[in-house]
């Protein structure tokens, strides 16, 4: 299943021509399985250009359900994009959009590996540039980045150590008691939290 959501198009005084995208792979990120989620997607400006937002396209595809609510996940604009849709050159991080809340009620049977991913979510940005006499360019600068993320729980048969840098907690397993490998298992095993049994 897939959610696409096409925010309102912003007009400028003529309408831009298209380019070809920019496309970025980011990073896996990591969600953790119970935990309750805020997406959001940054625009830097590091250009000596000024520029105008004309649009910006969010596409959310999931594995699963995983919050058991179907396609309710919104992504509207941010307060700062809300007031000016401008951002002058050398600006850092404004914030274009911030999601619903998105809760991690459901897993998969099984964790998703190699270049499998549970949730992903593409950010198309299309921008203009301001010109030196003032004008804007004709043209769309789009970057397209695409954010996948894989949900972890403890009992998915992989050992979890890493800071949750959306909720800021720390994720420590000891063990994982579905690990076929059995790393770290205690004389009684690994519990189903996920804690060595001696």
């Amino acid at each position: 299943m897939q959610k696409i959501l096409f925010l309102p198009f912003l007009f400028l005084p003529c309408l831009p021509s298209i380019s070809m995208a920019e496309v970025n792979k980011l990073a896996t990120g990591y969600l953790r399985y119970g935990s309750t989620y805020y997406f959001g997607h940054l625009f830097s400006n590091n250009s000596e250009q000024d520029a105008w937002i004309t649009e910006v396209d969010v596409n959310f595809t999931y594995r699963v359900d995983f919050n058991g609510e179907g396609e309710s996940i919104q992504f509207p604009y941010s307060e700062e994009i809300s007031k000016s849709r401008l951002i002058p050159a050398g600006k850092q991080s404004v914030p274009l959009v911030k999601s619903s809340d998105y809760s991690i009620r459901y897993h998969a049977p099984e964790r998703a590996t190699g270049d499998e991913t549970d949730i992903e979510i593409t950010y198309t940005v299309n921008f203009v540039k301001k010109l030196p006499d003032g004008s804007w360019e004709d043209e769309d600068t789009i970057i397209e980045d695409i954010q996948p993320f894989v949900i972890t729980r403890c009992g998915d048969g992989t050992i979890d150590r890493y800071n949750d840098v959306y909720t800021s907690k720390s994720i420590y397993e000891q063990c994982d008691p579905n690990d076929v490998n059995e790393v770290g298992w205690g004389k009684r095993g690994c519990s189903l939290s996920c804690k060595i049994l001696d």
